[in-house]
């Protein structure tokens, strides 16, 4: 009996970390977690202005994620992305924050081959905008 425990714990352990290097629930190409943003435009300071973001893939579908906290409009601010594969597309659509204000928001990304790392290019308001997420820890 004794010398089924010592391999049983070893493979237990060595299970434990194979999974916990893993992200979330999708694995390694998830986007799901909180991201440091990073964004500039033509009405930003010239070192662009930070704040974090936060995505989730809301119906376990890779194919799709949604940002809170985008372009730092606050976290009622949620926007719709489409993914496929390492590229991102915002359609375009209207959305809303909390004091009821109106806005149009579109664009597309790319996702490092990491998946730590999203290049965005997007027009709030008809205004270009530019962001770097990284992925926190």
């Amino acid at each position: 009996m004794r010398r089924f425990i010592k391999p049983f714990i070893i493979i237990l352990l060595t299970g434990f970390l194979v999974n916990s290097c893993e992200d979330d629930f999708f694995g390694n190409k998830s986007l799901e977690g909180q991201w440091g943003a990073n964004e500039k435009s033509s009405i930003s300071p010239p070192e662009g202005e930070t704040f974090i973001v936060y995505i989730f893939h809301p119906e376990e579908d890779l194919s799709n994620a949604e940002i809170e906290n985008f372009s730092g409009l606050g976290e009622e601010v949620t926007v719709y992305m489409e993914i496929n594969d390492r590229t991102i597309n915002i359609p375009q659509r209207e959305y809303r924050d909390k004091n009821n204000n109106r806005f149009v928001i579109s664009g597309s990304g790319i996702i490092s081959t990491n998946f730590r790392k999203i290049n965005l290019n997007y027009t709030y308001d008809n205004i270009s905008f530019t962001a770097e997420l990284n992925k926190q820890f």
